[in-house]
């Protein structure tokens, strides 16, 4: 062999060294780094479906919305205003006589409530009703003499009450004022 063959081939050995020493290592790192580059690819992938999905959810959203009132009252609201209302009333003098419940599927709960007793006390006996800890909308639908000639004071008063109205509720969330 000559010698320009000679170092021809050395000078070709130390690229092939070169190439195993420097690129094989680098190409761990760089397969390291396309798995991680295709982690990321498959993310934004995953973002990309959420994103383009959202004008669809939120019309579902308020679609949904506008089906259910914020807060529907439950047995345990109607319960808590019976026992409310009783003792407002018996605090005023008066004396609630009977209350029947309706509910329609997605709207608030009706209540008919009869209050009878003084007038004054009736109606202070309506105001507390107002102010319970659960939010009623109260119509007033009658008040009438309840008692015979000699006790004409004695009135009876027939109530609309409406559980947790939309218009009367709060977000979960807000403060009461004070």
């Amino acid at each position: 062999m000559s010698a320009p063959a000679a170092i021809r081939f050395v000078a070709l050995l130390v690229i092939v060294a070169a190439y195993a020493f420097v690129y094989r290592t680098g190409e761990a790192s760089v397969a390291g780094q396309n798995a991680q580059d295709a982690l990321a690819a498959e993310r934004l992938r995953a973002a990309h479906v959420t994103l383009a999905r959202r004008p669809a959810l939120e019309r579902e959203r308020a679609s949904a919305a506008a089906r259910t009132p914020e807060r529907i009252a439950t047995r345990g609201d109607v319960a808590r205003f019976v026992h409310d209302a009783v003792r407002a009333a018996r605090g005023c003098g008066a004396r609630i006589t009977s209350v029947s419940a309706a509910q329609h599927a997605g709207e608030p709960i009706a209540l008919d409530v009869a209050i009878e007793g003084r007038y004054g006390g009736v109606l202070d006996a309506i105001r507390a009703l107002a102010r319970t800890a659960v939010p009623a909308s109260i119509a007033i639908r009658s008040v009438a003499n309840a008692g015979d000639a000699s006790s004409a004071a004695t009135v009876a008063a027939a109530l609309h009450v409406v559980l947790n109205p939309p218009d009367r509720v709060q977000a979960p969330h807000a403060v009461a004022p004070g």
